[in-house]
């Protein structure tokens, strides 16, 4: 509020309020959280300090609205120590009647130490068409850019048994260790070959 001074004495001019509301996407009058969002997936039931895990991100979208992605996702894993995003996958489903678009990203992350670790927000760049231009027989559809942010998410790392068992030395995982010998039967001085193969997942 404040005051004027007129040769008609001074006026008030009362305060003024300004409702602002979240932006929405083009004339739509729908939030961009209802149009696009984004989360990681992480294992239900927590994980061990040092265990290779599984994790993913999702951008989810409108159909209708999406046109491309402009960039891969933007985000600091730490502490968690992670491998490169595998190509993504497109997905396609229909929620309450609308057909939808996720992109999905894989990789596999380890933590190092117990704790419950909130993952940093990750924020990613996508074109949605919010309209069309008609200035001739041919249309375009009218880009708009926005940037998308992760939901909160939450990782719980649980430590390793205490007491460790006499024989452990650090590793963690589920691994196998076969032996295999062709021939299987060899004569006395005949060569053979023993094959030893340890695969499986671990830190």
């Amino acid at each position: 509020a404040f005051d004027v001074a007129t040769d008609k004495g001074v006026n008030h001019v009362a305060d003024a309020t300004i409702d602002i509301g979240e932006a929405t996407v083009g004339q739509s009058n729908l939030t961009l959280d209802a149009v696009a969002q984004s989360r990681f997936t992480l294992p239900s039931r927590g994980v061990w300090a040092g265990e290779v895990f599984p994790l993913r991100y999702t951008l989810n979208a409108a159909r209708r609205y999406f046109y491309q992605m402009a960039n891969t996702p933007d985000w600091d894993p730490s502490p968690l120590s992670v491998e490169p995003w595998q190509k993504p996958e497109q997905l396609s489903a229909t929620l309450n009647g609308e057909e939808r678009i996720s992109i999905l990203y894989k990789t596999r992350a380890v933590a190092k130490t117990p704790g419950t670790v909130p993952l940093n927000t990750a924020s990613q760049l996508v074109n949605l068409a919010t309209g069309t231009n008609a200035f001739s027989v041919f249309s375009r559809p009218n880009l708009e850019q926005f940037s998308v942010s992760s939901k909160p998410a939450t990782l719980v790392v649980r430590p390793l048994p205490d007491p460790a068992p006499a024989d452990f030395h650090g590793a963690v995982g589920q691994c196998t260790l076969d032996a295999k010998i062709v021939p299987a039967t060899a004569a006395v001085g005949e060569p053979f070959t023993w094959t030893l193969t340890l695969a499986g997942t671990g830190n």
